[in-house]
């Protein structure tokens, strides 16, 4: 599924890197250790035209699974089209020499498109469907509404911060695109012409944002002058000419590179000026100087679609708030009592002394609807990974103090990110009062703490995904575990989890639910 142009892309950092390569690393091991099931270790490799639509469920399941299956492809295939970045970044170059449209006009089509696939999706009884296409049915139910909801917020007139934006994405044109051919050097040239019009285009929306007062946090705003000349002065724009594929006749080489610099110099560059300039002399101008999004119109239920969508539940920002004050008590008193097992009088001593010194499986999943392979919930992969670095202490890694403290400090970062994130975003924290808090817990050094509340500013509710996450897995198996007894195969259960894809954590609970009954001899849960 692609993204609606509210959602802010995914975006890595230190902290993250690390939980990513640990996870990574806990996976082969673990895959290895036969911790997971054969499923996974195999690795399984104009709107709308001709489909009709009954909301009788008198019709046949394999007739209305047939108009299911072709609004899917329909639906997909109109998102591709619709973005055509992506459509190249997943391999397809019919539109290969255009660039997104970027206008609110743009916005408004794409909502209508959304709106009118519900209305059809909803419209189709899952009355005796299997169970795969019943979630299919949920899930893109599932992300059409939080599309929708992202509309009516107006999230999309907020499009830029230091974190995501057109001046950061357009920068990766160059490794974004095929440039293989003398026509796919050719599409790119073409793209490099309409940057001019994505910048003027995502201008109209900054300024409707600025009406509505939707701004984001001026602290934010004011780092991307200096990321936009970064990209002038590096001109990765003219990467491509440096090296041309030995097929490209050198006639052609040497055409393409003179239209590739003449393009660059004279359109692409002064876009970013002009940009760069906006930026600081008007629109940072007019950040907000409050972090917080309950600052914002509709701030409180604008977070709480944030938490929906990142956490994929219906928690309160009180109720994370508390989860992550207890976590980050839980954490901290295992991360003393490994302390003490080193030799060292406390917690603050051992961190002196230390101081000194996964996605792929749901791509490979076959008989799913395409769209399915592309839908990202973090709650689900960010949930796995934390979830996954935890299974390689039960299998006997992290045995020594100063490899499970490194495990643990990364646990408590994300129990952290509960407190801070909702602090700010509800319960109307300072950058100080956030700063302090993540210096008292201990959970990471100064540079960080300012790099992580800049993060959760521009980001709001992501960070809560991956602690929501872990324990919603970890109250499945531990429900699994008492529900089957000696029946309980954590192969199996593993297969359940990753076997589905990236599910909302409802939906998730939901098919493990049912995975549980299925294992008892009376087909039925106790």
């Amino acid at each position: 599924m692609l993204p609606s142009r509210s959602n802010i892309a995914n975006h890595s950092c230190s902290v993250r890197t690390m939980a990513k390569s640990l996870s990574a690393f806990s996976l082969a091991c673990l895959c290895l250790q036969g911790v997971f099931g054969a499923a996974v270790a195999r690795g399984k490799n104009a709107l709308f035209p001709n489909i009709h639509i009954s909301s009788q469920s008198t019709n046949s399941a394999a007739a209305r699974l047939a108009t299911q299956n072709a609004l899917f492809k329909a639906q997909y295939e109109d998102d591709m089209r619709a973005f055509p970045e992506s459509e190249t970044a997943r391999g397809d170059y019919r539109d290969n020499a255009l660039l997104d449209d970027y206008s609110l006009a743009a916005s408004m089509k794409q909502n209508a498109v959304d709106r009118a696939y519900r209305a059809k999706l909803e419209a189709i009884s899952t009355e005796g469907f299997p169970e795969q296409d019943h979630l299919s049915h949920n899930l893109l139910l599932h992300v059409l509404d939080n599309r929708i909801a992202d509309y009516a917020l107006k999230n999309y007139e907020m499009p830029i911060s230091q974190m995501q934006g057109i001046h950061n994405s357009l920068a990766d044109l160059p490794n974004s695109v095929p440039l293989d051919s003398v026509r796919h050097y050719e599409d790119y040239i073409a793209r490099l012409h309409q940057i001019p019009r994505a910048f003027e285009q995502t201008i109209e929306v900054l300024r409707q944002g600025e009406r509505d007062g939707l701004m984001p946090a001026r602290r934010l705003l004011e780092q991307i002058p200096a990321q936009c000349e970064g990209t002038i002065a590096e001109n990765p724009f003219v990467a491509p000419t440096k090296k041309f594929p030995v097929s490209i006749s050198s006639q052609d080489q040497t055409r393409l590179k003179q239209e590739i610099e003449r393009v660059v110099n004279s359109e692409v560059l002064p876009a970013y000026r002009r940009f760069a300039e906006l930026s600081a002399k008007d629109y940072s101008l007019h950040g907000r100087t409050a972090i917080g999004l309950n600052s914002l119109p509709d701030g409180a239920r604008r977070y709480q679609q944030a938490i929906r969508e990142q956490t994929t539940t219906g928690m309160s920002p009180a109720e994370i708030h508390a989860l992550g004050l207890r976590e980050v008590t839980r954490i901290n008193r295992l991360l003393n009592d490994l302390a003490l097992k080193a030799g060292y009088k406390d917690l603050s001593s051992f961190r002196t002394a230390l101081n000194s010194d996964q996605i792929s499986i749901q791509q490979r999943l076959t008989g799913l609807p395409e769209f399915r392979l592309h839908v990202i919930n973090n709650a689900y992969a960010e949930g796995w990974a934390v979830y996954a670095e935890a299974l390689g202490k039960e299998i006997g890694f992290f045995q020594d103090p100063a490899s499970d403290f490194g495990r643990l400090s990364l646990e408590l970062m994300r129990a952290v990110r509960l407190v801070v994130d909702t602090g700010i975003h509800s319960e109307g924290w300072t950058r100080e009062q956030a700063a302090a808090y993540f210096r008292e817990s201990g959970a990471a050094d100064e540079p960080t703490i300012q790099a992580e509340i800049d993060r959760y500013i521009a980001w709001p509710a992501q960070g809560l995904s991956y602690k929501i996450g872990q324990l919603k897995i970890l109250d499945l198996r531990n429900r699994a575990k008492q529900q089957l007894g000696p029946r309980f195969d954590i192969r199996a259960f593993h297969d359940e989890i990753l076997s589905g894809g990236s599910l909302p954590l409802d939906m998730l609970e939901a098919r493990v639910d049912n995975w549980i009954g299925s294992q008892l001899p009376n087909g039925a849960a106790r």
